[in-house]
């Protein structure tokens, strides 16, 4: 089915033959003729810990499997976006691909100086996250039994499912 949604995509391109094709999803469309930029925003197949198979399997081929698709697919993309410095450096080291195809577009939001400060009764902590073991969820919630003691006056909201099996059920427990 999966196989199937990746060739219907790429019939839709070919059909409507876009300009430039932006994915989001860290890779290139294969047989696209398009130009193509990539965003690329997971870093795992990039970072210095390397997972184990038996430590965690999923992590594994994320990194190994996934990971090498990822470094195959960005050479043959005309550009690609990254959040910062390092990341960017991360691909040329593993790609080989030029810094001039690899744009740092940094995030940065400012607050307008002019408006009044509005105080809560508590702090709270928004972290919108799937619930995978690399996402740190547990390193929040160990830090929040250490701020329990410390003070009351916040709140951490994770989208997670407690409904869910696994680390979501985990996690909404804690």
């Amino acid at each position: 089915n999966e196989i199937s949604k990746k060739q219907d995509k790429i019939k839709q391109i070919k059909k409507i033959k876009p300009d430039r094709v932006i994915s989001l999803q860290n890779i290139g469309i294969a047989r696209c003729d398009s130009k193509q930029t990539v965003y690329v925003q997971n870093a795992l197949p990039f970072a210095e810990h390397r997972f184990g198979l038996l430590e965690d399997p999923f992590l594994w081929i994320y990194q190994n499997l996934i990971g090498k698709l990822t470094f195959c697919s960005l050479k043959k993309v005309d550009s690609i976006i990254v959040q910062n410095k390092w990341m960017q450096e991360a691909i040329i080291e593993k790609t080989g691909i030029s810094k001039d195809l690899i744009e740092v577009r940094e995030f940065k939001v400012e607050a307008e100086k002019n408006k009044e400060r509005i105080y809560a009764q508590k702090t709270i902590f928004f972290y919108p996250a799937t619930p995978i073991k690399f996402k740190n969820h547990k390193v929040i919630i160990d830090a929040c039994k250490i701020l329990q003691k410390r003070r009351s006056n916040y709140e951490v909201v994770f989208t997670l499912d407690p409904n869910e099996k696994g680390l979501s059920k985990k996690y909404a427990k804690q």
